[in-house]
């Protein structure tokens, strides 16, 4: 189905080290947007690659008009790899999906239709489209469990009902991305938590849609017991620094 939008959004991909996968996913992901949208653009950020990924980044920036890039010498983590992107972004709306196609681009429209009415727009593997709570996140049972258990953790210390606060796919309108991520201070994966506790904080508008994990991801840098422990951590840093 083609939507045809009239309104520019800026997509970013945060890459690290994804030589084998960023050209034919950003290829998918670039062509989907041409279909759906009539200004967009399409930002590769290269999180301070050690392989060919920016190199593979650049040559489709030469091919493809929409694809920009941003690069910067050392890793810094995915939520630096974000506001990068968020910060060189010229779209009305804002839009942020992992590299690994994790999420089948149809969700990115899903997104958009959310920011008609939302400041934030935000993926969830666990939300109802059907009246019905599941679980889509295709996770093994030991990530499952540490995922729900730091959502619940996550509203427990910020007070907030979120089914879901990592999924690697949401939405922003411009004017609050620019502020916030330019407010950001946590680079890896507790980034997404930040980022909510700033729209709390601001009062803005937070809306879910649910979305479905990909059945050719691949293998997720997620370090989980280590990430998790730290994401713990995270949390507490932001309720005492943002809210």
């Amino acid at each position: 189905m083609c939507y045809i939008i009239f309104m520019k959004i800026s997509v970013i991909i945060p890459a690290y080290n994804e030589e084998e996968i960023l050209e034919k996913n950003a290829i998918i992901i670039d062509d989907f947007l041409a279909q759906n949208y009539d200004d967009y653009e399409l930002i590769v950020v290269n999180d301070g690659s050690l392989d060919k990924t920016e190199e593979i980044a650049n040559k489709l920036a030469e091919n493809r008009k929409n694809i920009r890039v941003v690069s910067y010498p050392f890793n810094r983590g995915k939520g630096a790899a974000v506001k990068a992107g968020v910060l060189a972004s010229t779209g009305e709306e804002i839009l942020f999906t992992d590299c690994d196609l994790a999420y089948n681009p149809k969700f990115l429209v899903d997104c958009h239709n959310m920011l008609e009415d939302k400041d934030i727009a935000i993926g969830s593997r666990y939300a109802s489209d059907d009246g019905e709570s599941k679980d889509r996140s295709k996770y093994t049972l030991k990530r499952a469990l540490l995922s729900k258990v730091f959502i619940k953790y996550v509203n427990l210390i910020l007070k907030t009902r979120f089914t879901d606060t990592q999924a690697g796919i949401k939405g922003f309108r411009k004017d609050f991305a620019k502020d916030a991520f330019a407010k950001l201070a946590i680079f890896g994966f507790g980034f997404d938590v930040e980022i909510l506790a700033l729209a709390k904080a601001g009062d803005y508008s937070v809306g879910e849609f649910w979305v479905e994990v990909s059945e050719t991801r691949k293998s997720s840098k997620v370090r989980v017991v280590k990430d998790s422990i730290l994401m713990f951590f995270n949390v507490l840093n932001i309720k005492w620094r943002v809210l």
